[in-house]
């Protein structure tokens, strides 16, 4: 046998099956057996709950909220299920609470059923927070008729309203800021609903509304109790400002609403502009004018332009857009109306208007800088000014009559053909009170000439035009000058009135006629040097050809060069040419010359036969060049010591300077480098001392004078090298890159650096000597010391120092260590001798310690102690106190 079920959610469950037999004779005898019948079903269940038929957060104990459940039973494969039959209960923590409108519902064609829970009373049932495996909330179950669970809801009832009520509304925009774009930024607002219990409140319909712009009207809380909606623009001029977007809820339980807002600001990236200028219309058109002239004698045009920038940063015309424009004066009063050509801003951006005054004028007082007494016309969209433009109205009196005035050219004169030149014209407007009349149109003409027909007048009132000889043609005229008259000319429609005023220009026809004289203008340069002079050695010159009229001019015309005298050397164009033909273009003929290897001056003659008959017709002659000077032949250095100044720092400085000139004795070419140097006298290796190095001729000196031929340098050096000798040598190269050399005194070789005056200070041992006591004497030795130092106050070593008195009759040696006199070979004479050779007792070897005026003493193996010593009369070497061994100064 098969055992089955019937399809019906009923047979869900534990079945059991029973078999017997009853025998006739025995009777009857049975066996059961049980079989698990699963429900493959599934139900998904929700729950609402309702105050007054109005979804809010939570049950609350009482008929004040009910929650209705609702549940779907479907199959495996997710299709409903129809006209079965499921059961609910309810209960807290397995004990049963509360009741439904009907505890048993049969699933519609949809797989659908639904019930309404009502609590049982009591405290309700709320879930704790810290037991997470327990739920104390009310937990509804939805089972089969064999008790077989298909799906739970779970929820709290809460004991009174006191324990959820007032719910918390949280709402915030995101951005804060959108533009009028007609929805393309957009603002996320977002609400989140929490009750007393800080927990969230799903499944609730809140409502919203705004001032300016869209939101949608109604929205439900999710399971996280939350809302989000965007927010945007409607593309109307209405909408620009804040939007204050109010979202709010009531709750049928208890009689409350509860609200909150946000704030979002609808700008506009627009930029207007506003610009006024005077105008007079005639005949419909707009002619410009100085000013706005009460009533409509002159108007004053307005153009308004609305642009915005894209991403690229490009201005782009915003059309379609209204703007405001609102006449004031300086009390914000509405003065004069504004007539609009057209209320909408155009494809291009534009709005245009025009103002019309009140009848009365409206001039700014300048004496009164804070405060515009003209009119202001303010430029506002969305009721924000977003700019102003101020201008006056005039009296008719203040302004006109108009002054015209055409200002002669600095050049009257214009030429005609070949020779065509043209020049400036000017012309000023002003008006009755002075003014300049800027940006009208004024109009000009020539009777003969050619003139720009027009120009408006800039700030200053000045319109400038182009004025030539144009396509005037004189005919077969023999004249060569005509007088043109040039008008200027002004018409305001307003008034009816033509301004002129003229003035007179010079045409002349200065076309080349027969050559009649010929000229040779000065050469620039008009001095080279000699070759390998180290200058320019060659100029252009040039032969000018003029007719009768003084024209410059003439092409094709042969002109002869010829150097008369030739200097040695001295050629035109190439080497060997000493005369040259040279043909005219545009009455000029030019020829180079070249210097050769003298000095001297380059006569040029020049010759032209004009009709190529074979005679001369023109000619003439000139000193046109100098040949001034040759390369670097002698130098010769010198130095003023005299001239030696302090330069701070404990430093001095003394100004040398150097002649070079030429064989033949000119000063060089200016920027002839000499290069300097300073050694020290052998046999010292060490100067405290240097030479700026570079110097050229034609530099400035000290006291910044220029001299050709002079190269100027400078000698620095410290108080350490005051007095010490030098040998300073000046060097330039000459025509061959041969070197020119000289010393400062050169038959003496030397340069002694100079002592700036300091201080020489005298002491004595004795400043009173009595020749009597202690007992008489006709002599007695005084000492005397000098201290030197020099304008910084430093000490002066080694410099030389003379002695000479009154009363002196003799001058001694001051010594300290005792020495044999006349010992050693040399002469008694009471002085301390030696031989100043060095350390090789041999004159003129230059070696070390020769010639410095210093008893020089040896070390020769380097362990610090003297050796030897230059040869000399014998001397007991112990020093300042005379005792050996003592190690004091001078041992």
């Amino acid at each position: 046998m098969v055992f089955q079920d019937q399809g019906h959610l009923g047979d869900a469950g534990l079945a059991t099956i029973q078999a017997s037999y009853t025998h006739p004779s025995a009777g009857k005898i049975t066996n059961t057996v049980t079989v698990q019948i699963d429900a493959n079903y599934n139900v998904t269940m929700s729950g609402y709950h309702l105050s007054n038929d109005v979804a809010v957060g939570e049950d609350v104990v009482g008929d004040s909220v009910i929650t209705y459940l609702e549940g779907t039973l479907t199959d495996t494969a997710g299709n409903p299920v129809a006209d079965e039959w499921i059961y609910f209960s309810s209960h807290i923590d397995n004990v049963p609470y509360g009741t439904f409108s009907s505890d048993s519902v049969l699933t519609n064609s949809e797989g659908v059923v639904s019930t309404i829970y009502s609590d049982g009373g009591g405290n309700g049932a709320v879930d704790a927070q810290n037991t997470p495996l327990i739920f104390e909330g009310v937990t509804v179950e939805a089972k089969t008729v064999g008790d077989e669970s298909l799906g739970q809801v779970l929820f709290n009832v809460y004991s009174s309203f006191t324990d959820v009520w007032p719910y918390t509304l949280s709402l915030n925009a995101t951005p804060d800021e959108i533009m009028l774009d007609n929805g393309e930024t957009v603002s996320t607002i977002t609400l989140v609903v929490r009750n007393k219990s800080l927990e969230t409140v799903n499944n609730v319909n809140m409502t919203f509304e705004s001032n300016k712009g869209f939101i949608e009207p109604t929205a439900t809380t999710n399971d996280s109790g939350r809302i989000s909606l965007p927010f945007s623009d409607q593309g109307q001029e209405s909408d620009v400002g804040q939007a204050v977007i109010i979202t709010q809820f009531t709750h049928p339980g208890v009689g409350e609403t509860i609200l909150d807002s946000v704030f979002i600001s609808i700008d506009v990236n627009y930029t207007i502009n506003l610009i006024a200028y005077p105008v007079a219309l005639e005949s419909g058109t707009d002619v410009s004018v100085g000013e706005d002239i009460v009533t409509d004698i002159a108007l004053t045009k307005l153009m308004v332009e609305v642009t915005t920038n894209d991403t690229s940063g490009s201005s782009n015309p915003i059309s379609g857009i209204n703007v405001t424009l609102n006449p004031m004066n300086f009390l914000g009063e509405t003065v004069g109306t504004v007539d609009k050509v057209n209320d909408l801003t155009n494809g291009n951006g534009q709005i245009f208007a025009y103002y019309h005054d009140d009848n009365q004028p409206h001039v700014d007082d300048v004496s009164t800088s804070f405060i515009w007494e003209g009119i202001t016309v303010g430029a506002s969209f969305a009721e924000n000014t977003a700019t102003t433009v101020e201008f006056n109205v005039y009296d008719s009196t203040h302004v006109w009559p108009y002054t015209l005035t055409l200002i002669p050219p600095e050049t009257t004169e214009v030429y005609l053909n070949e020779a065509e030149t043209s020049t400036l014209i000017k012309s000023h407007l002003t008006n009755n009170d002075n003014l300049d009349v800027p940006n009208v149109l004024i109009s000009f003409s020539a009777v003969l000439g050619s003139i720009t027909s027009s120009d408006l007048t800039d700030s200053l009132g000045i319109a400038e035009v182009t004025y030539s000889a144009g396509n005037f043609d004189p005919g077969d005229s023999d004249e060569t000058v005509w007088v043109d008259t040039v008008t200027a000319s002004y018409s305001h429609p307003g008034f009816a009135t033509t301004l002129t005023s003229s003035t007179t220009m010079t045409i002349e026809d200065i076309s080349f006629g027969a050559c009649a004289d010929i000229v040779i203008p000065p050469s620039n340069p008009d001095h080279i040097v000699v070759q390998q002079g180290g200058g320019i050695e060659s100029t252009q010159i040039k032969a000018e050809i003029y007719d009768g009229d003084s024209n410059l001019g003439g092409d094709e015309i042969e002109v002869t060069f010829r150097l008369n005298p030739v200097l040695p050397g001295c050629y035109l164009d190439e080497v060997g040419q000493t005369e040259v033909t040279k043909t005219t273009q545009a009455g000029i003929a030019s020829v180079s010359v070249n210097s050769g290897t003298e000095p001297g001056v380059v006569r040029i003659e020049v010759e032209v036969d004009c009709d190529q008959d074979g005679t001369v017709d023109l000619s003439a002659a000139s000193d046109q060049v100098i040949i001034s000077s040759g390369a670097p032949y002698y130098i010769e250095p010198e130095y003023d010591p005299n001239s030696t100044t302090a330069t701070g720092g404990g430093f001095y400085q003394t100004q040398c300077a150097a002649i070079v000139y030429d064989r033949w004795y000119n000063p060089v070419e200016d920027s002839t480098y000499v290069y300097w140097t300073i050694e020290p006298t052998p046999p010292d290796t060490l100067i405290n001392a240097f030479v700026d190095g570079v110097s050229f001729t034609g530099n400035e000196n000290l006291d910044g004078d220029i001299f050709s031929g002079m190269a100027f340098t400078t000698i620095v050096y410290s108080t350490d090298a005051i007095g010490d000798i030098g040998y300073v040598s000046a060097t330039t190269y000459g025509a061959n890159g041969d070197t020119i050399t000289a010393r400062i005194n050169e038959d003496v070789g030397e340069s002694l650096l100079f002592f700036l005056p300091g201080q020489l200070t005298l002491t004595a041992s004795a400043y009173y000597w009595d020749f009597t006591l202690p007992v008489a004497t006709d002599e007695v030795e005084i000492q005397i010391t000098a201290m030197l130092i020099d304008f910084y106050g430093n000490a002066v070593s080694e410099a030389p120092i003379a002695f000479n008195g009154v009363g002196v009759s003799e001058w001694r040696e001051i010594g300290y260590e005792n020495y044999t006199d006349g010992g050693g070979g040399f002469e008694a004479d009471g002085c301390f001798s030696w031989r100043d050779y060095g350390l090789d007792d041999d004159p003129g070897t230059l070696d070390e310690g020769e010639g410095n005026d210093d008893h020089d003493g040896f070390d020769l193996d380097g362990d610090g102690v003297i050796d030897t010593s230059e040869v000399s009369e014998p001397f007991d070497d112990f020093g300042l106190d005379g005792l050996p061994d003592t190690n004091d100064e001078g041992e």
